[in-house]
């Protein structure tokens, strides 16, 4: 069977969040950071990172399973 192929657009909960996050969602997104190295080794996620768009900065990954 063949693998299937994901777009992950993961919008932040404000706009301003990439360059105002609290000290518990700082702590957060380095968990989240964690969280994705493993599928990175593994090779299951191509890409993954921060999208700075100046109107509101978010993540994209792809991913595949």
């Amino acid at each position: 069977m063949a693998k299937k192929t994901f777009f992950l657009k993961l919008n932040p909960p404000r706009a301003s969040f990439t360059l105002d996050m609290t000290i518990e969602e700082r702590a957060i997104m380095t968990r989240h950071i964690e969280y994705w190295k493993p599928h990175i080794q593994s090779g299951t996620t191509i890409v993954i990172g921060l999208v700075a768009d100046p109107q509101c900065g978010y993540g994209i990954g792809v991913v595949q399973g």
